[in-house]
Parts: structure tokens; C-alpha cells; sequence
């Protein structure tokens, strides 16, 4: 099988270099807020929105079929609303949303699962290890797939076991710099393409 390299719009490079210039922001302002012993829920809450709408909105981009790209809209949509309704009504933003980082969560993995299924492996004639979005794919997933248990249940396990819940955050610093070898990996494949 001939792969041939796809051409791919110059936007990406940039909206990556947003996405990670922006959590350097957020990230920089929770250790600063950690290092006064103040509380970062309101940082993170407001980082995990950004992340996933982010994330969403720039799969909507990426789809190549127009019936994903609606889908990816709609899940936007609704990720927005949820948040604000959850942030209002029921968890605010002095503790974790937990609500919003689970269905962020589920939305985020059912985009890339589709984009995966779709625009990767059923389009003949890519190396998926020479596409950008696949990297990038595979860290979300990664990512996301194994916070997923411990990040939606945060709140819960604070009550029961604080040391348990803060030694647990190592996997959630672990699997961030994984998601972000993962997409320098795919910059990388975006500039050898």
C-alpha cells in the first residue's frame, strides 16, 4: 500500500500553540495560587471548560464528513451549557466540577473515538503515524480515558481519604505530559508533512 502524505491547512500548528500556551496560563496561576496555600478548584474549573471546548471545537474542524462536524457543534453547545447550568445551580466553581468534567469527559472521548473510526482508520492510503491528529487523538484519549475515573470522583475521594486523592494527582500530572508529548509529536509530524 502507497501512502501519500496529506496536505493539511496551517491552522492547526497555531491552534495547538494557543491550546498550550493558554494551560501554560491556567497552570502557572494554579501553582502560584498553590504556593500562597490558596485554592485552585476555581483555576482548574475554568481550565477543564476551556480544555474541552477547545478540544471539541477543534475536532468540528477536523471532521471531514458534515454530519460529524454538526455532531461536534451540538456536543460544544451543550458541553457550554452544562457547565454553566452545573457552575450555577449545583457545584460552584469553589470546588471541582466534577459534573462537567464527566460529561466534558464523555463527549471529548465519543468525538475522538468517531474521529479515530473515521477519518483515520477507514480513509485508505494514510500512515496514520504521519498524522498529525492521530497523535493527537491518541493523547486525548490516553489522557482523558485514564483521568476519567479518578477526575470525576475527585470530590468523593477528598471526603473519604485526602492523602489518597492528592497521591492519586500524580496520575493526573503523569498523563498531562504524555498528552503534551503526544502533540509535540504531532507538530512534529505537521512540520514533516
Amino acid at each position: 500500500m502507497v501512502f501519500f502524505k496529506k496536505k493539511l491547512p496551517g491552522y492547526l500548528f497555531y491552534y495547538l500553540l494557543v491550546y498550550l500556551c493558554t494551560n501554560l496560563v491556567f497552570e502557572s496561576i494554579a501553582h502560584y495560587l498553590t504556593f500562597k496555600k490558596m485554592s485552585t478548584y476555581e483555576v482548574y474549573n475554568y481550565e477543564m471548560i476551556f480544555e474541552v471546548a477547545f478540544f471539541l471545537l477543534l475536532y468540528r474542524k477536523e471532521f471531514s464528513n458534515i454530519k460529524f462536524k454538526r455532531l461536534a457543534t451540538i456536543f460544544f453547545i451543550f458541553f457550554i451549557l452544562f457547565a454553566a447550568v452545573n457552575i450555577i445551580f449545583f457545584q460552584p466553581y469553589t470546588i471541582f466540577n466534577s459534573n462537567t468534567y464527566t460529561v466534558g469527559c464523555i463527549l471529548l472521548l465519543l468525538t475522538v473515538i468517531i474521529y479515530l473510526f473515521n477519518d483515520i482508520v477507514k480513509t485508505e492510503g494514510i500512515n496514520p503515524l504521519l498524522f498529525p491528529m492521530f497523535w493527537i487523538s491518541l493523547g486525548i484519549l490516553f489522557c482523558y480515558l485514564v483521568n476519567f475515573p479518578f477526575l470525576s470522583n475527585v470530590n468523593q475521594l477528598f471526603i473519604i481519604n485526602i492523602a489518597m486523592a492528592e497521591s492519586l494527582s500524580v496520575i493526573n500530572y503523569t498523563v498531562n505530559v504524555i498528552l503534551y508529548l503526544l502533540i509535540g509529536i504531532g507538530i512534529i509530524c505537521k512540520r514533516q508533512i
